[in-house]
């Protein structure tokens, strides 16, 4: 009975949800009670976290739920996130982080959930975090070696401006030595120098 009771509380909370309408397109959605309309940023940009669910469309035929949640630290009438962390704009704005002035370089291992291993923090490694920028947004392409790589990161750039929202990409390191920045999305791929991949290699070797 209490299961039960659960499940038709949770039911009645998504019922009382705003209704999002999505456009004909499909790339966006409308808050109906607000007007507010929010597209999703390109997949680089991920929600730090989700807060509590503020709006769902409900697909008129098929057994399905967008649900869409406010971001920690964001105006949930410019960011919203989602169960895919995918991040939902309604600005005028365009969100560049080439222009972003970094607060920090996040490097993570991806198992269940994303496990921070270490950060490159502004005050402490001010030229490495410029240097990561700098490489990733202006850098040559270049192209990932044959095989897997004996190392992959996801690499989070993270600012002081949008707290609750990370520009994210992998670093990979081959057993050559050789260090790359990758999107697999946009294909994007950078070569590392030999100091700024010693700097994403701290004890790193022996947690492949």
């Amino acid at each position: 009975m209490l299961l039960l009771a659960l499940s038709l509380l949770l039911v009645g909370c998504k019922d009382r949800l705003p209704a999002f309408a999505v456009d004909a397109d499909g790339n966006g959605y409308t808050n109906e009670e607000t007007g507010v309309h929010y597209v999703a940023l390109d997949f680089p940009y991920e929600a730090v976290g989700r807060g509590e669910a503020v709006g769902v469309y409900d697909h008129p035929k098929l057994d399905y739920s967008h649900v869409f949640y406010a971001i920690p630290d964001e105006d949930p009438t410019l960011f919203l996130t989602d169960d895919s962390m995918t991040v939902w704009y309604a600005g005028e704005v365009a969100i560049d982080a080439a222009e972003w002035e970094l607060s920090a370089v996040i490097v993570c291992r991806e198992d269940v959930v994303s496990v921070e291993l270490f950060a490159l923090t502004v005050g402490e490694e001010d030229a490495a975090i410029d240097e990561v920028q700098a490489l990733w947004f202006s850098g040559e392409e270049a192209e990932l070696p044959e095989g897997s790589a004996a190392v992959s990161r996801t690499v989070k750039l993270a600012t002081d401006a949008y707290p609750g929202i990370y520009y994210s990409f992998y670093f990979y390191w081959y057993e050559s030595g050789e260090g790359y920045f990758f999107a697999p999305v946009s294909g994007r791929c950078v070569a590392v120098p030999d100091n700024l991949t010693e700097q994403f290699l701290p004890g790193e070797e022996a947690e492949k």
